[in-house]
């Protein structure tokens, strides 16, 4: 499979030919034009990083789908869990057969 060229969201125009992006889960409150994209700007915690951060596009869905009752946060919390305990030989790109085949891979050593 050929995932093609990664596209920025908000940099490119939506088309019919569109169908991957990235997506985001939270936004630095310092950024004023990225926060004001937020449905949810008033909501606040500390990142990984120190920054204080508000929910942002994948939180967004996650907040909603709890408030709306389509998912509980017991639900979400099971889930964390087990995404937690996955081992390192179940990641797909563990497994050759598997691997998604870039068109302009990055090599680099970690």
């Amino acid at each position: 499979m050929n995932m093609g060229y990664p596209l920025l969201r908000g940099k490119h125009p939506f088309h019919k030919t569109l169908y991957r992006m990235q997506i985001g889960y939270d936004v630095d409150k310092s950024d004023e034009a990225k926060l004001a994209l937020s449905t949810l700007q008033d909501t606040q915690f500390q990142g990984a990083n120190g920054r204080i951060k508000a929910l942002y596009e994948l939180s967004e869905y996650l907040y909603y789908f709890v408030q709306w009752g389509i998912v509980t946060k017991d639900e979400i919390e099971n889930l964390a869990r087990f995404l937690q305990n996955i081992q390192e030989y179940e990641f797909l790109d563990s497994r050759n057969e598997l691997q998604i085949l870039r068109s302009h891979p990055v090599s680099k050593k970690i």
